[in-house]
């Protein structure tokens, strides 16, 4: 199951429900498949890209980084809701 909050640029945004435990983090779907994602920790200083298996390209991953910034404290409490840490 992933969770989805936001959608935005042809992108969606959220996470899988079995990652308690790691870092607050979000990954960027494009279009339906969830099978692959590109990874941000989301941090104090701003989202940093963990991985991009879904292979997204420079300008999807300019928007990604935008929107998760613009939303980034919004992403943070709903990680913290979610999974309680």
């Amino acid at each position: 199951m992933s969770p989805i909050y936001l959608r935005q640029g042809g992108l969606s945004f959220g996470w899988f429900s079995n990652e308690e435990g790691e870092p607050c983090h979000v990954h960027v779907f494009k279009g339906s498949d969830r099978s692959k994602s590109a990874k941000f920790w989301l941090t104090e200083d701003g989202p940093e890209l963990a991985n991009n298996s879904a292979r997204l390209s420079e300008k999807e991953l300019r928007i990604a980084y935008a929107v998760i910034n613009a939303n980034r404290y919004r992403l943070m409490a709903r990680w913290i809701t979610f999974f309680g840490n």
